[in-house]
């Protein structure tokens, strides 16, 4: 925690606890705590019982993390900016490096600050540069052509997204058009941004299973099942 942050926190606390100093007195036993076990979250709950549904509920976020197998560690001197978070904050480490790659956390009233309505919002941002160092070494970059997603209709959203993650999964960049274009129009478009192939999804692909594979070099196509996609890729690529 820079001490800058800390100050912030000091005076958010103070001001928070003008009617009740005992409060803020209980901020900071819990900030100086620094990094806490489970079993020390479990302590908290009863201990405090004036903040129980809070740590509750950074148990739950906790336990949840868990299971989807993301390693976490709760700091409790964890501090960002408190210009507008309102809940649970997070930055994202690697071992490799001594420095945060991405942050954020909860800012719910963000959007109204803004003009918008109240809106429950979570959000961080990740730093390009330093997660290409923390990456080096074994971040590697596919060299596959890139592939586009045209859908015909926005039914097809679903069955796109499906397909899109089975083929990042085996190493293709590929993106799905949101822009709702004709396709005459979209061709072009993608062939300038470099793209080399595109899957066409319709309504009938959908209902039949298939997909319409173009090359936009060759200006050739073909119509194949998508459970022979793969083998397909390889064979046009």
């Amino acid at each position: 925690m820079t001490k800058a942050f800390f100050d912030d926190a000091v005076q958010e606390i103070d001001r928070l606890a003008t009617s009740d100093k005992k409060n803020m007195e209980t901020m900071f036993e819990i900030i100086k705590a620094g990094t806490i076990s489970e079993v020390k979250l479990k302590d908290y709950i009863s201990y405090y019982k004036n903040l129980s549904q809070q740590f509750i509920y950074l148990k739950q976020v906790y336990e949840m993390s868990k299971n989807l197998g993301i390693p976490v560690k709760l700091d409790m001197s964890l501090v960002r900016g408190l210009a507008y978070y309102t809940g649970i904050i997070f930055e994202v480490k690697t071992e490799n490096v001594q420095f945060s790659i991405a942050g954020g956390g909860r800012y719910d009233r963000l959007i109204e600050i803004y003009g918008g309505p109240h809106t429950p919002a979570v959000g961080f941002a990740v730093g390009i540069e330093r997660t290409l160092i923390a990456g080096k070494g074994y971040i590697k970059i596919s060299q596959l052509p890139k592939i586009i997603i045209f859908n015909l209709t926005s039914s097809c959203l679903m069955f796109s997204i499906s397909l899109a993650g089975k083929l990042r999964e085996n190493g293709y960049i590929t993106e799905i058009d949101t822009k709702g274009g004709s396709l005459g129009k979209a061709i072009p478009s993608y062939i300038s941004q470099g793209f080399r192939l595109m899957i066409i999804i319709g309504e009938k692909e959908v209902r039949e299973g298939n997909v319409t594979v173009k090359d936009l070099d060759k200006k050739t196509q073909v119509t194949v099942a998508v459970d022979k996609l793969l083998d397909l890729l390889k064979q046009m690529l």
